[in-house]
């Protein structure tokens, strides 16, 4: 089973009534809609786009709300990129609430350096304050807004704002998202849940035959 549950102007159907879809390109072999519009959820479409053996992938982000809007806020509206600490152990100690996920692999595949790199290689400064977080220089957190924004853009993502995913239901090989006020589903190969700590999240997964632990 092709799902991933995540951690929650580019081109956007917020406001409008026609039918929702993901991915016109005609001929494209697969199709990937990213549930969830946040930090994790850009980054997720992004580097799928980007590592897709081919540009035969379509990625589709569906937010219910307005999209990195945790981001706007997120360090009282500075954006706390990451933490200077580079080692995963000594890093899950801050984070006593989420220190056994951030023991796991992630950090092994991508860590603080990585991150820092990733957004000052495409033009986002960073800084590290005395007590080992970091933020853009710019001390706002539009900067990487706009980078994340401007990064799905250049790559063809597409954004879906202002509509919720109610039900993901599995058809053979493929994933039927059901999005609220819709009459037909949206339909993908591949489905990547960036929901957050949203039950929403957890209730799409318990549904596709994923035990939450």
């Amino acid at each position: 089973m092709r799902v991933a549950l995540g951690l929650s102007p580019v081109r956007t159907s917020a406001g409008r009534r026609a039918q929702v879809s993901c991915g016109s390109s005609i001929g494209s072999d697969k199709k990937l809609i990213v549930v969830g519009g946040g930090a994790a959820g850009y980054f997720a479409a992004i580097t799928a786009k980007r590592e897709a053996r081919s540009g035969d992938l379509d990625v589709c982000i569906v937010e219910q709300g307005k999209s990195l809007e945790k981001v706007r806020i997120s360090g009282g509206g500075r954006c706390n990129v990451t933490n200077v600490e580079a080692e995963p152990l000594s890093l899950s100690s801050h984070y006593p609430r989420g220190h056994k996920e951030l023991r796991g692999a992630f950090f092994r595949e991508f860590s603080t350096a990585d991150t820092f790199e990733w957004f000052e290689s495409r033009g986002v400064p960073l800084k590290v304050e005395k007590d080992g977080r970091i933020f853009p220089q710019s001390d706002s957190s539009s900067s990487v807004i706009d980078c994340l924004q401007r990064e799905a853009r250049e790559l063809d993502v597409e954004l879906i704002e202002g509509r919720a995913v109610t039900q993901v239901n599995r058809v053979g090989e493929n994933f039927d998202v059901v999005v609220k006020g819709e009459d037909r589903p949206m339909n993908s190969e591949l489905l990547l849940l960036a929901t957050g700590s949203s039950r929403t999240g957890w209730r799409i997964a318990s549904g596709l035959g994923h035990t939450i632990v």
